[in-house]
């Protein structure tokens, strides 16, 4: 349960309030605490990290992530960061449902791998570009040789011919 101001919260009602689109992203939440009627923070621990709800006036609202769902921080000191840098230095903690044992580890993509791959994408693209170009430059060369298409498939032909000859005799 969360209690904001003798008020009692059920942990059921904060995906209610989310469907029903009683819920706070960051944006709004900032443009609230800017005009002064955010009245309360609250950081509660839940199986899936640490959740906010915060206060505007009398009324309660869970902090959304935005892609949807309440937004969740791995540990309490992230949330707090994220509470400071907004300007709400004060704020309570309700850790009644806190299990350290359980808490969940969530990772972040790790931004070296992401940077890894780009690079690799890169200097196969500049590598293909340059094979591309030696080719051109081939073709462009008056030094180059041009073979009709049926010049190519009489050539693969007799060679597939030959192979056949060589494996029946293999054979027989």
């Amino acid at each position: 349960m969360l209690l904001l101001y003798g008020n009692t919260i059920s942990k059921s009602l904060i995906p209610a309030m989310i469907e029903t689109n009683e819920s706070i992203d960051h944006t709004t939440l900032t443009r609230m605490h800017a005009a002064g009627v955010v009245t309360d923070a609250l950081l509660v621990a839940e199986p899936q990290g640490w959740a906010c709800v915060v206060q505007v006036r009398r009324t309660q609202y869970p902090l959304v992530a935005k892609r949807g769902g309440v937004r969740h921080w791995a540990k309490m000191e992230s949330a707090a960061r994220y509470l400071q840098k907004l300007g709400i230095a004060e704020f309570r903690v309700d850790a009644r449902n806190l299990d350290a044992a359980a808490a969940v580890k969530t990772t972040r993509p790790d931004a070296s791998s992401k940077l890894k791959a780009a690079h690799e994408a890169a200097a196969y693209d500049a590598w293909f570009r340059e094979q591309v170009q030696i080719g051109l430059d081939e073709a462009d060369s008056p030094d180059a040789v041009w073979y009709t298409h049926d010049e190519v498939m009489a050539e693969a032909e007799a060679r597939l011919e030959a192979r056949v000859a060589k494996a029946k005799t293999r054979a027989g």
